[in-house]
């Protein structure tokens, strides 16, 4: 749903017969993992032994929900920072995708539901953390973000000579 770069039509057309890994995709799809499955661990270390040190008073099974929050909003970092390959996301006009931007939206706010409404944190077995925490998971998950942007800044610095 994207437009298409400016520079779209200065690039030589795709081999319709080519995989779907061509073009360093493969190689991108396995350095997000790595780089998601870093994020994710870090935070999983910190919030178990912040969840566990002495007089802690939240519940100590948070450690589990914050790192799946930290997973989800990951990934709505990541949606936002891959909508160019080449700009950033301040380069681009922040309305040219209103379904990507209401898919971030509804996905974070349902994330926040499954803590913070009852039943839906019954069913899906999550534990309320405090908003502290809650920012906690928001400052880890927005290093995929600041790990894409910052992908792209040395791509383009190698590109030009």
């Amino acid at each position: 749903m994207e437009p298409a770069e400016p520079n779209v039509m200065n690039r030589p057309p795709n081999n319709p017969q080519e995989s779907i890994f061509a073009r360093g995709l493969g190689i991108y799809m396995v350095r997000i993992g790595v780089v998601l499955a870093a994020i994710a661990v870090a935070l999983m270390i910190w919030a178990y032994k912040h969840t566990h040190q002495p007089g802690y008073t939240g519940d100590p099974e948070g450690w589990k929900t914050m790192v799946f929050t930290t997973l989800c909003l990951a990934q709505m970092g990541h949606a936002v920072a891959i909508r160019s390959n080449t700009q950033l996301t301040y380069q681009l006009n922040p309305f040219s995708n209103k379904y990507l931007w209401a898919s971030v939206i509804l996905t974070s706010l349902l994330q926040i539901a499954l803590i913070y409404v009852a039943p839906l944190r019954h069913f899906f077995g999550t534990h309320i953390i405090s908003g502290q925490e809650l920012l906690v998971c928001c400052g880890f998950s927005s290093l995929m973000f600041v790990w894409v942007e910052l992908e792209k800044l040395v791509a383009k610095k190698l590109r030009t000579p």
